[in-house]
């Protein structure tokens, strides 16, 4: 992952009808997500992503790795997220 900190890990969930996105992690480094089940997402299904707007901002993310997961139905979207 090119850190020394170990990832942050989501791994081996199941995620069943949400009404916008499955999982999201805000500024954080070295996060790996894998093995997961989406099934049922309107906006995002698995999104790693900058933390802004806050007492403290976190504008540059590195080392997010989302891998070997199974997404499905994303429903409502106009147009369907193209990042899944």
């Amino acid at each position: 992952m090119g850190s020394l900190l170990p990832p942050k890990l989501i791994e081996g969930h199941t995620i069943r009808t949400v009404a916008t996105t499955a999982t999201r992690t805000e500024g954080a480094n070295n996060v790996l997500s894998q093995r997961n089940s989406v099934n049922g997402y309107r906006l995002h299904s698995i999104k790693i992503t900058i933390l802004q707007g806050h007492e403290t901002d976190m504008l540059t993310i590195s080392n997010g790795v989302i891998k070997n997961n199974t997404l499905q139905s994303a429903v409502g979207t106009t147009p369907p997220s193209p990042y899944g």
